[in-house]
């Protein structure tokens, strides 16, 4: 037993002649209970918890779920290289360091952060923003601080989760904007957190020490 949820069970089967039985037995339940069950065949699968998997089925369709591997859209587009990196690793084992390097689609490196009610102000190299909703990008550049919040009766500047220690803002347009035009991009930032992810899922892709020579 692989997978327990409140719609579905996962199981592995140990010989290709087991499917038959398998199958006859849930027809045979399905009898017994008046229930009708669907049944997909898994040919791979990459799980950290219930709700959090990604499924490569049999007739080539690909399940994701989760917030590392989910698909973005339009209104949920945070960091969406980090989730694409990591399914494409699970999936197809690309190289991470590769396929970051090579992205030069700017967007795709975007954190967005929008202030609560509960905050004050947003800060960021030491100045007071005049906006709530800012667009952050690892940098390279160790000047630059992190985007930070502080509460009207607190001088404390709390750093927004999910973030670099070291962020520039970019919040005109960015449609078109390439990654080259960003020297201070640091996509080792970008590169790590895929590590972390996959290592979440039980996988080291780090390369080693001697693997990094060669």
């Amino acid at each position: 037993l692989k997978n327990l949820n409140t719609d579905g069970i996962i199981y592995t089967i140990n010989k290709d002649e087991d499917t038959e039985l398998v199958m006859n037995l849930i027809k045979d339940f399905e009898v017994r209970s008046h229930l009708t069950f669907t049944t997909d065949l898994i040919n791979s699968m990459v799980q950290r918890d219930v709700n959090n998997y990604v499924f490569n089925f049999a007739n080539g369709d690909i399940e994701c779920k989760g917030a590392s591997v989910k698909y973005n859209n339009p209104l949920d587009n945070d960091l969406p290289i980090l989730n694409e990196c990591t399914r494409e690793y699970i999936i197809h084992k690309i190289n991470v360091e590769d396929y970051i390097n090579n992205c030069d689609e700017l967007w795709k490196f975007m954190k967005t952060f929008k202030l609560s009610g509960t905050y004050e102000a947003v800060y960021h190299n030491g100045e007071k923003l005049n906006g709530k909703c800012n667009r952050v990008f690892a940098s390279k550049n160790l000047k630059d601080t992190y985007l930070g919040k502080k509460k009207a009766d607190s001088n404390t500047i709390e750093k927004f989760a999910g973030q670099s220690d070291h962020v520039f803002l970019e919040n005109g347009d960015i449609h078109g904007k390439k990654c080259s035009e960003y020297p201070m991009l640091d996509k080792r930032w970008y590169i790590e957190q895929v590590y972390d992810r996959l290592k979440s899922f039980g996988i080291d892709a780090r390369p080693s020490i001697f693997e990094e020579m060669f």
